[in-house]
C-alpha cells in the first residue's frame, strides 16, 4: 500500500484498538472491502465480543459460592458493629482533642 493510499485509509480515522481489526479485515479480504463493509464487519465483531463477555460472565457467576442468608446476615451485622465501634472510638478521640485544644492551647 502506498503512502497516499495509507493516508486516505479509514484505518487512520479509527482508534488504536480498532486499527488492528481494520488491518485484519483488510488483509483477510484482500483489501476488496469498502469503508461501509468494513465498518459493518467491525461493528459485528464488537457485538460478538460483547455477547461473549456477557455469556462468560454469566457462566462465571454460576461458579460463585454464594453465602446463605444466615451467613450474609451474620457478616453484615459484624461489619455494622465494627463500623459503629470505630466511629465511637474516633469520636471520643476527636472530643478529647477538641477539649484539650480549647482549654489548654487556645486560651
Amino acid at each position: 500500500m502506498s503512502a497516499i493510499e495509507l493516508s486516505r485509509s479509514p484505518a487512520n480515522e479509527l482508534t488504536p484498538d480498532l486499527h488492528f481489526l481494520w488491518r485484519l479485515v483488510e488483509s483477510s479480504h484482500g483489501g476488496r472491502l469498502n469503508r461501509l463493509e468494513c465498518l459493518f464487519l467491525l461493528i459485528d465483531n464488537m457485538i460478538q465480543k460483547i455477547k461473549r463477555f456477557f455469556l462468560e460472565a454469566r457462566q462465571e457467576l454460576r461458579h460463585v459460592n454464594w453465602p446463605t442468608r444466615q451467613e450474609a446476615t451474620r457478616l453484615t451485622s459484624v461489619v455494622i458493629l465494627l463500623s459503629l465501634a470505630i466511629a465511637v472510638f474516633l469520636g471520643a478521640f476527636d472530643a478529647l482533642f477538641s477539649y484539650l485544644l480549647q482549654n489548654f492551647l487556645i486560651k
